[in-house]
């Protein structure tokens, strides 16, 4: 199996675009105890990356390099957990 760095990672997403949206789900902000990988749509709203962490890196760090060719923004999924069940969501961007 091919580990990509993420240089190639974001070469290949800036030339095909993203293919998979990244997963996340919404945390409690006064929680003291969030996970490390938090993402924020807004102050008042957080949300934990479940999956695509080197996605949302890639989009990140093109942002930095390109600010205004619209890395700004990332499609994700939020999921939404219910008693034993799992109700998904499609928001089309998160901001960065």
């Amino acid at each position: 199996m091919k580990i990509w760095t993420l240089q190639k990672f974001m070469e290949n997403i800036k030339s095909i675009g993203l293919i998979q949206p990244i997963s996340i789900t919404k945390i409690n902000p006064q929680k003291k105890d969030n996970p490390l990988h938090v993402c924020r749509k807004n102050k008042l709203q957080k949300y934990v990356i479940i999956s695509g962490q080197r996605r949302f890196n890639a989009f990140k760090k093109l942002n930095l390099q390109y600010p205004k060719d619209g890395w700004d923004k990332i499609s994700c999924y939020v999921i939404f957990s219910l008693i034993r069940n799992y109700l998904v969501s499609f928001v089309p961007q998160l901001t960065l």
